[in-house]
């Protein structure tokens, strides 16, 4: 049927059965015209999977529509449906519909975070047309995965390229308990150990809405995450079930902190006594204070190139770039590291803000600060978050608190990085006054000497004839000048504030792709432990 419709069909094809018969080499599939642009490309799969996605949460709107389709021969891509064509798609795109799609194109896949192999993917455009198949052929596959072997995942952490599959027997659950993370964030969780035919284990952490659905007697809607539990209709699960024996054991019960029992680990200082926090004995505590921007280090770069698979930097070899843990891309990404200092009134210290809660602090990417600035300057709309109030849970920094560097190295205070930004107080104007034990002396000096050469206070008496009251004359609304107001977000709210840029765009939803050939994408993933 699919060969009718769409002669790429073949090709791909042919390159699985070539791969297939010979193991361990790479191709590469060239198609013509199909880097970009729109083809009226005519499909005809089986929606195997549909989740929303949402941005980092599940309670902002829709940023785009996700599919994995499969074909009749149980080839799968990826498919997007992006949001001005969501609400005219989204009631045909149905878990296991068989579809014929029309006015399609195809583009190439994201770098990062990819449901199925491949270089390509497909998206959907509000004039695409979508027809279902009335009678299902009876071999028309309904799943696709690509399973990992337990032994095999530690090569794969920190590695976001693809989601991972894996084969399991549940033996130990825990109820989904709030839970607060390192970062300070209260989030859902459920954690779930699994154990393959040799008695390995993992451990797998399910969050936010995908803790509360596990487990289930059926497929269940819930984003990329996905689970299939018991289906008899899956080969793999009967050969796996009939393979158990005597590994089978009773489910345990897992514990989780609840996020009273977290809150009480992470101490709230104030920064005079974080000074005394030692970067070797106290590097795994958490901390929260209230402390104003007084001003951005000037001396550090503010970013950094970083790897599009993980957040370390990267180097540039030859046409690629190389990252401290190993992974070589032809891309890079630049994510923020700066160094600001703050106070409480009661000392300054320096913080550390890097990549995802920069963007979230200053409302836009590194990469698009750079466009109209360079590492050496720092952007206007970096140093606009001076003098912001904010409330941080944070971590002393070992490397910058021990080896101190250039001007900095005759500090001996900690350096601290911010794991969290709890709450956004709005700017404080007032309290921008350094009190360290070091600069409060010379500074109340400097005010002393300075009042010192002001002229005596002559009394000013009020005049006594009458005064005429001029008549308020109309003014147009043209005339007036608008108060602006900061919001104070709740206390869970990290959505950066816009008021320094209202044209800005929306940088909440990272999976945006800059070009053809580039993409970086943020999105949840199973962490795996040895």
């Amino acid at each position: 049927m699919l060969d009718e419709c769409n002669p790429l069909v073949k090709i791909f094809r042919r390159a699985r059965d070539f791969l297939e018969h010979h193991k361990g080499i790479d191709i590469a599939i060239r198609i013509i015209g199909a880097n970009k642009g729109i083809y009226n490309y005519v499909i005809c799969v089986r929606i195997s999977r549909v989740w929303e996605f949402h941005g980092k949460n599940d309670d902002d709107t829709i940023k785009h529509l996700d599919l994995v389709i499969i074909d009749q021969k149980g080839t799968a891509m990826y498919a997007e449906v992006p949001p001005e064509a969501i609400s005219n798609l989204q009631a045909q795109l149905q878990e296991n519909k068989i579809l014929i799609k029309r006015k399609i194109y195809v583009d190439n896949a994201k770098q990062s975070h990819k449901p199925v192999r491949g270089a390509y993917m497909i998206r959907l455009h509000p004039k695409t047309v979508l027809e279902e198949v009335k009678y299902e052929p009876q071999d028309f596959p309904k799943y696709t995965f690509l399973l990992t072997p337990f032994t095999e995942l530690p090569k794969l952490e920190g590695n976001n390229e693809y989601f991972i599959d894996v084969i399991g027997h549940v033996t130990a659950l825990s109820d989904p308990t709030q839970f607060t993370t390192t970062n300070g964030d209260v989030r859902m969780k459920r954690l779930i150990h699994l154990m393959d035919l040799r008695g390995n284990k993992i451990e797998i952490s399910l969050w936010g809405p995908r803790a509360g659905e596990f487990p289930g007697d059926q497929i269940l809607q819930a984003a990329a995450c996905r689970w299939y539990i018991n289906l008899p209709e899956i080969h793999e699960i009967n050969a796996f079930y009939a393979s158990i024996g005597e590994l089978h054991q009773p489910i345990e019960k897992l514990y989780i902190q609840t996020t009273n029992e977290m809150q009480g680990k992470i101490e709230q200082k104030t920064l005079l006594q974080m000074k005394s926090v030692d970067p070797f004995d106290d590097v795994n505590k958490r901390f929260e204070c209230t402390m104003t921007i007084t001003r951005i280090a000037d001396n550090e770069p503010w970013c950094y190139q970083g790897c599009t698979k993980c957040t370390t930097s990267v180097k540039h070899e030859g046409n690629s770039y190389v990252c401290k843990n190993g992974h070589v891309s032809s891309q890079m990404i630049h994510r923020y590291k700066i160094s600001l200092y703050g106070t409480d009134g009661t000392y300054e210290l320096e913080f550390m803000i890097f990549d995802e809660r920069g963007t979230l602090l200053v409302g836009k990417t590194a990469d698009k600060l750079l466009i109209h600035n360079s590492k050496s300057e720092i952007p206007p709309e970096i140093g606009a978050i001076v003098r912001e109030k904010l409330t941080v849970v944070v971590k002393v920094s070992p490397g910058k608190s021990i080896n101190k560097k250039g001007p900095n190295r005759d500090n001996k205070d900690p350096t601290f990085d911010i794991l969290n930004i709890k709450k956004r107080h709005g700017k404080d104007l007032l309290s921008c006054t350094l009190k360290n034990e070091e600069a409060a002396a010379p500074l109340a000096t400097n005010a002393i000497s300075q009042l010192q050469k002001l002229p005596p206070l002559v009394p000013i008496q009020p005049k006594t004839q009458e005064t005429k009251v001029p008549r308020l004359e109309s003014t147009s609304p043209n005339d007036l000048q608008l108060m602006e107001i900061d919001q104070i977000s709740p206390f869970h709210d990290f959505s950066p504030s816009r008021k320094r840029d209202f044209n800005a765009t929306d940088d909440s939803d990272l999976e945006e792709t800059h070009n053809v050939e580039q993409l970086t994408m943020f999105a949840k993933r199973v962490k795996t432990k040895d």
